[in-house]
């Protein structure tokens, strides 16, 4: 073996230390339903999924879960795990693969909205609940986070950042765009969702600063990689995170309103949560 001389030794060290940042990655969900409940069940990192809007918005069976749609109104379901609090420099992931069903809407804004909420003080949040505009629910109220949202054949389909405007007692989680959720910033390329379709999306949140926060989203078909967009949040940022939500308007996916059946809404195959640790 070929001992390496001193000079050697000195560059190598010295390259290491110009190195990158190396992130340790820690998965807290990958849910994929293979139990077919939407409960945490047997499956290894799987977690609960309620429902957060007034009408039922969960059809779940081995290796899907359906969050179902109507023509006539919005539904939304959301998940809780372990709290995660973000150090600087960490981020934290959620990768969401779905299937599109055989109707999709047009010229729907916000139509897929994701969110990563703080359930900090909100124990109850991890239960099943329910929130309509004639029948608020109060616990949604001063809820902090952040929600990505995604158009539907608008023509200028782009991805929008929002944080959650806690001083608003409306008791809704992601039903509202305004007034209840503050613009952050929009952007990325112009996509389009086809009809039986599977997709892919990510939302991150890294804590780039002590009031800094950036957060990155995408939407990808496969291997390719249809939007992508960061915004920034420089002004009293949400750092800890306990809760994954979606909701999607009325009209948006699926022509059908009932369940089962194959119209009625996005399916999800995975939901995966990752924590990863800049060192």
């Amino acid at each position: 073996m070929k001992v390496p001389s001193l000079k050697q030794l000195i560059s190598l060290c010295f390259s290491a230390l110009l190195a990158p940042a190396i992130l340790s990655a820690q998965t807290i969900v990958n849910d994929s339903w293979a139990d077919g409940g939407r409960s945490n069940g047997a499956d290894a990192l799987d977690t609960d999924w309620r429902t957060s809007t007034a009408r039922q918005a969960i059809e779940v069976g081995v290796g899907y879960l359906g969050l179902v749609s109507t023509t006539t109104a919005g539904r939304g379901i959301h998940g809780t795990f372990a709290p995660q609090a973000l150090n600087i420099g960490d981020t934290l992931t959620a990768t969401f693969t779905f299937k599109t069903p055989t109707t999709i809407g047009s010229a729907k804004q916000s139509a897929l909205r994701i969110g990563f909420f703080d359930t900090t003080g909100k124990p109850g949040l991890a239960a099943d609940l329910t929130a309509s505009s004639a029948s608020p629910n109060p616990i949604y109220n001063g809820l902090p986070g952040y929600m990505m949202d995604f158009d539907v054949k608008t023509g200028t389909e782009d991805i929008q950042f929002r944080k959650h405007d806690v001083t608003l007692t409306t008791g809704q989680l992601m039903a509202n765009t305004t007034p209840d959720y503050i613009n952050i910033a929009s952007g990325g390329s112009v996509y389009s969702f086809a009809a039986n379709t599977t997709y892919t999306g990510v939302l991150s949140l890294k804590r780039t600063g002590a009031d800094t926060l950036s957060l990155t989203g995408s939407l990808h078909q496969g291997a390719a990689l249809l939007s992508t967009y960061t915004g920034t949040d420089t002004n009293k940022i949400v750092s800890a995170f306990g809760m994954l939500a979606f909701h999607v308007t009325s009209a948006a996916f699926g022509g059908a309103a009932g369940t089962p059946h194959p119209d009625n809404g996005i399916d999800f195959s995975n939901v995966k949560i990752e924590y990863r640790v800049s060192k």
